[in-house]
């Protein structure tokens, strides 16, 4: 292969062909999320698929590859093809409003997801690994069209000088981060009651870092999210040095606060200081832990632990990053969530046609509309689209900014 090859096609295409010489109980699934369209495929989507193969990674000695065309491969030792099958699934379900997957049906389609058992398709799975190099090959910048999509925070087109974030800055901003100071880098974003043209009502408030404010503080030459799996790793290292530092931040308001933990985090060390340092707060108000739907999805084992163990030091719990239409996988009551958070884009609307927007009206009334949150409400048409559903809580940029016309309104006027 030629030489231009990125570092994630040379490793996948390397170890695809020493498999020739141990295929015995190797399988592998190809994901060709390269075909979904650029709304589809932000940095944190992508995070969220590869996320959906922790388990398996690490219980049936496997590899993950995410390629710079951002199709996924997972091959692993002796998995059950149902377990396969089960999260090219979920996937498939995550991603049910994209273009793609209104084209399955059609003939000569090409699958979402193809599974390979090493033993009958080895040569066949090879070809596919090959073919995916080729087209990574010619895979340019991003799209100045679309690369504001694939940013966190609606970050606009990012200059060609910021670099990706290497393994060696990663451990690098992880070893700062043990003595950092975050308080001054921590955000708030209220989620709101909005109904008519009333002003914004907050309901809580969501406390993270920004990924902008963690570059400008660190690394300002680089994209921290252009590596998905660094990204990741970065998340985690933030958020277990953010846990024990954003609890005096939380004591400002007497709304509820939540903040969003992977898994990992609740089982850190951190975890148990923030949960000492908060415990007289949660006395006096509601403090939410928003777990991610991708990492819920894909482990409903631990998250049953992880929620029971959030219950009983009086957390309560949200499940984000939901699909509009995945959220027909989740019962929040046999869940035993407090709060759902749905993702809005422009498109909802059109995906939800037919028996679509029945199952969904379904799946709101099963949860209860005032137990849902539209986020990632950037502009006012999720205002008309949550108003159709009987939703009336929300947060984004389009929340933001009306919030703070109410808030000069009112001072105008005093």
């Amino acid at each position: 292969m030629s030489e231009q090859l990125t570092p994630p096609e040379e490793q996948l295409l390397d170890f695809a062909e020493r498999l020739t010489h141990h295929r015995k109980g190797r399988s592998a699934v190809f994901i060709r999320l390269s075909k979904l369209a650029p709304h589809n495929r932000q940095e944190n989507q992508l995070r969220l698929a590869g996320n959906s193969f922790e388990r398996l990674v690490n219980k049936y000695e496997g590899h993950l590859f995410l390629l710079s065309n951002d199709d996924l491969y997972f091959i692993g030792l002796e998995v059950p093809v149902p377990e396969l099958e089960d999260i090219a699934l979920k996937l498939s379900f995550m991603f049910r409003d994209d273009p793609f997957d209104e084209r399955a049906d059609d003939p000569g389609a090409e699958p979402f997801a193809v599974i390979y058992t090493m033993k009958t398709d080895y040569f066949r799975f090879v070809a596919q690994v090959r073919n995916s190099c080729e087209e990574c090959e010619q895979v340019a910048l991003p799209d100045p069209e679309f690369s504001g999509e694939r940013q966190s925070d609606s970050r606009r087109v990012k200059k060609e000088s910021l670099k990706e974030l290497t393994p060696d800055q990663l451990g690098r901003i992880e070893a700062a981060l043990k003595t950092a100071d975050l308080t001054p880098l921590i955000r708030q974003q209220a989620a709101c009651a909005i109904t008519g043209e009333r002003p914004p009502k907050p309901v809580f408030y969501e406390r993270y870092v920004s990924d902008r404010a963690l570059e400008r503080a660190f690394l300002p030459t680089v994209d921290i999210t252009r590596n998905a799996w660094l990204y990741r790793h970065l998340g985690e290292a933030v958020q277990k040095r953010l846990i024990p530092q954003v609890g005096p931040t939380m004591a400002g308001t007497s709304l509820p606060n939540s903040i969003n933990l992977a898994f990992s985090t609740v089982f850190s060390d951190s975890f148990g200081k923030f949960e000492e340092a908060t415990r007289a707060l949660r006395g006096e108000q509601s403090i939410i832990v928003e777990l991610a739907a991708a990492e819920v999805l894909a482990d409903v084992g631990t998250f049953i632990f992880v929620r029971d163990f959030l219950r009983s030091h009086d957390f309560r719990i949200c499940v984000d990053e939901l699909d509009a239409l995945s959220l027909i996988m989740i019962d929040r009551q046999v869940i035993n969530a407090d709060i759902l958070k749905i993702r809005w884009n422009a498109r909802l609307e059109s995906r939800l046609s037919g028996r679509r927007e029945a199952v969904f009206r379904d799946a709101i009334a099963k949860a209860g509309a005032g137990r849902i949150v539209l986020c990632n409400s950037d502009d006012s048409q999720a205002f008309t689209f949550g108003a159709k559903y009987g939703l009336h809580v929300y947060q984004g940029q389009a929340v933001d900014a009306r919030l703070a016309g109410a808030a000069t309104s009112h001072a105008v006027n005093q």
